[in-house]
């Protein structure tokens, strides 16, 4: 009965048998199966040559041959030579030969006599499990070079029940790290930077749980430098039959993201400090200011209104530019948050409980001297609101939005249903204090001014982020 090779060509077999009429016989019987014979070795010498001439698919080994060596032996040489299933075909089943037969790890056994199923059975399996094996290595050594790439290195380890930890393997990526190699590698622990040792043994906790674990942790070398890894560690199955725990892990370096952190939390401290330093000065100068129109308006015996509005003023500039660089950054800031701060302080000041007010601000992080524009002119808009809108007992609300135009834009829009203003005033050309300064602040951050009229004043400031 041929075998069907499903369009393959037929395996070739090598035939180690001292008997040659027996030999003959087991040729015969493989080609009427459909195998190829490459040939028939007598001794333990001519099988190894022959394997390493006509490199055959499986080796049908004779444990008893003629010459200096047996088929055991033979076979042991073999593996050294070529990666080829060998199956032993002998008459001998005892168990002192059986034990050195396994040693050899064959890839099966037939009994002398032996009826052609048998052996084709045998045959077949042990091309099977050779096959699967094969690629079982070829897909450990993908995997070896994968995680060679992309870690810097993999380990497998065994915690014991006195929470002992014991490493089983590790790749060769631990010994270009460390420059030990891993023979030497006793315990993993050893090379842990001490003041981290707490941290790596409070893992053990957790894989007695059976949860997984990412722990960040310094390396010390054997140059005494120290290497900051990313450890990420899985639980392997469950525990074994001797409550051992099983774990492999993956460990990636992770110096350069570590000094990139501290580069970047010293930049930060150094902004923080530069911010408080400009907010301190802006403070000071601020305050001499006030303190400079204070002084000349007591040495004025009438002191007219305008005095006091010039100091209310310069006070409320220098609030906002407090709310901006108080927190002692310069860089950006959440300008939707300040703008809700804002209002809320302005119509708590000035705003007359007759006149409510919302706001509605998504989400804006701008740099903070936009956001420094961005307020002055909340300020400056709410403020005339309040003072020129609602005259009397009139009662309105005051309607704050600040939203995106297209991804590109800002747009900043005071909206209230107070009197208005007369249809001579033009916002964009009107000579007060307070549209001056508005026209002012949104040239210097190059924003657009537009005005509606109607039951009520409308302003809107596109602002280019």
């Amino acid at each position: 009965m041929k075998s069907s090779f499903h369009g393959n060509p037929p395996p070739r077999i090598l035939i180690v048998e001292d008997g040659l009429i027996m030999a003959r016989d087991i040729e015969r019987r493989l080609q009427s199966m459909g195998y190829g014979v490459v040939g028939l070795a007598s001794s333990g010498e001519e099988a190894i040559k022959a394997v390493t001439r006509a490199k055959p698919d499986l080796v049908l080994m004779d444990v008893r041959l003629k010459g200096s060596i047996d088929g055991i032996q033979t076979a042991e040489k073999i593996h050294t030579l070529a990666d080829v299933p060998i199956v032993y075909a002998t008459a001998y089943s005892d168990d002192a030969t059986l034990t050195r037969a396994r040693q050899t790890e064959p890839f099966g056994f037939v009994l002398k006599p032996f009826e052609e199923r048998e052996l084709r059975t045998t045959i077949e399996m042990a091309l099977y499990r050779h096959e699967m094996y094969r690629k079982m290595h070829v897909s450990e050594q993908r995997y070896r070079v994968i995680a060679e790439l992309t870690t810097l290195y993999v380990y497998g380890l065994r915690v014991s029940p006195d929470g002992k930890v014991h490493f089983e393997w590790v790749s060769d990526g631990f010994a270009r790290l460390t420059g030990v190699t891993p023979e030497a590698l006793v315990s993993p622990d050893e090379y842990v930077q001490s003041q981290d040792a707490k941290t790596v043994k409070q893992r053990l906790q957790q894989w007695a749980a059976g949860k997984d674990t990412v722990t960040e942790y310094r390396l010390r070398l054997q140059s005494e430098d120290l290497r900051w890894v990313r450890d990420q560690a899985r639980v392997v199955g469950n525990k074994d039959a001797k409550e051992n725990i099983h774990i492999i892990g993956a460990v990636q370096d992770i110096s350069l993201q570590k000094a990139a952190e501290v580069q970047a939390q010293e930049a930060e401290r150094a902004q923080a400090e530069c911010g408080r330093e400009i907010a301190a000065r802006m403070e000071e100068q601020a305050q001499h200011i006030v303190s400079l129109l204070e002084c000349h308006s007591a040495s004025v015996k009438t002191r007219p209104e305008s005095w006091e509005g010039v100091v209310s003023h310069v006070r409320d500039v220098l609030d906002v530019h407090r709310s901006v660089y108080g927190e002692g950054s310069p860089g950006r800031c959440r300008v939707d948050h300040q703008v809700e701060t804002l209002a809320a302080q302005i119509f708590k000041r000035l705003g007359p409980a007759r006149v409510t007010y919302t706001v509605d601000a998504i989400p804006a992080e701008v740099e903070s001297r936009l956001a420094t524009g961005i307020l002055l002119i909340v300020q400056e808009l709410l403020t005339n609101s309040l003072r020129h809108s609602f005259p009397g007992s009139r009662k309105g609300h005051v309607h704050v939005v600040l939203s995106e135009e297209k991804g590109k834009h800002l747009v900043l829009q005071v909206v209230d249903d107070g009197v208005g203003l007369r249809k001579d005033v033009d916002i964009r050309k009107a000579k007060s204090a307070g549209f001056s300064l508005i026209r002012k602040l949104c040239g210097e951050i190059q924003a657009s001014l537009e005005v509606e009229r109607g039951s009520g004043l409308s302003v809107s400031v596109v602002i280019p982020t």
